[in-house]
């Protein structure tokens, strides 16, 4: 039974398909399941995915009907036999140590998520892979706290560059339909997790595209995204974390906010601006400056835009 479970959604993504497996296939350790999901992809990446698996007995190949990025993470789930589970985008890539060095952290520190540092890369060149020292050992709690930090808290929140001991998922799966899925699952992860490790080192290579999900004008879908932030200040609100539940607030706005400006659907303009959470949710926390900027941008949001600038 292989230690570590790789979970691989696949969908339109033949141009870059093959650098994601060949980063897999060349790990440094090499105990591994690869579990390549071919979401209904109406691109050749279905048969790049079973010319692999001709090459690799490690890898596994499901084709299923498109349901989405949740609903193929959920199905590698449900076959993975491994101690471990990660998961990786099929337009990324990772270095070839990615799977040593998160599996010897989870070890060195008993932990039960090991959470891999990134670099964000584009379609014209490649990640410069760097090496940086030190991790951060953290409670469950802390690991909360840490979806909120200015250095970690990209890293912290996505599915993707993470080592999971695989029971953590015994109860949970991703939203099928739902963009901003990780935002919907985090959270309960670091809950379940006794012990979580941050590595400073980038291991993980992100492609950003122009023609990503999260690219482009805001839309009515991507509300999902909001009601992702929504659910989280409930859970904190329901654990008695009332710092992290000022935080989970302040992301909720953030969120109305950057993305007021980024549609130009008046209806959706002023759905958002509706859903702004009202000052009351901040009492105590807020300075003099955040109680303005509220006002300006429930009130004035065009001269909020030009106070910010």
């Amino acid at each position: 039974m292989p230690k570590i479970s790789i979970v691989v959604p696949v969908y339109k993504v033949e141009k870059y398909l093959s650098k994601c497996i060949d980063s897999l296939i060349n790990q440094t350790y090499n105990d591994l399941e690869i579990i390549l999901v071919d979401d209904g992809s109406p691109d050749n990446s279905g048969h790049i995915c079973d010319e692999y698996a001709k090459k690799d007995k490690r890898i596994k190949v499901i084709h299923k009907e498109n349901g989405g990025l949740s609903d193929a993470r959920n199905k590698g789930i449900e076959i993975a036999r491994g101690e471990y589970i990660t998961f990786i985008d099929s337009d990324d890539y990772v270095s070839l140590k990615y799977c040593e060095i998160l599996y010897n952290t989870i070890q060195k520190h008993h932990a039960d998520i090991a959470v891999s540092n990134y670099l964000k890369f584009n379609e014209n060149e490649a990640a410069k892979e760097q090496t940086i020292n030190g991790e951060i050992v953290m409670t469950s709690t802390q690991a909360l706290e840490h979806l909120y930090t200015k250095n970690e808290a990209v890293a912290m929140r996505t599915a993707w560059g993470k080592l999971y001991k695989r029971n953590l998922f015994s109860t949970i799966r991703y939203p099928k339909g739902k963009i901003n899925e990780d935002e919907f699952v985090i959270h309960h992860l670091y809950d379940k997790a006794k012990k979580v490790v941050f590595i400073k080192s980038p291991l993980y290579y992100y492609l950003q595209r122009t023609s990503s999900i999260m690219g482009g004008e805001f839309t009515e879908k991507r509300l999902d995204g909001l009601e992702a932030l929504e659910e989280r200040i409930v859970f904190f609100e329901e654990k008695g974390l009332n710092h992290l539940k000022f935080e989970a607030c302040r992301d909720y706005n953030h969120f109305i906010k950057y993305n007021y400006y980024r549609t130009k659907d008046k209806k959706l303009k002023k759905y958002l601006k509706d859903k702004f959470l009202p000052v009351s949710y901040f009492k105590g926390y807020f300075k003099l400056k955040n109680y303005l900027k509220y006002y300006l941008f429930k009130y004035m949001p065009s001269v909020y835009k030009w106070f910010v600038k």
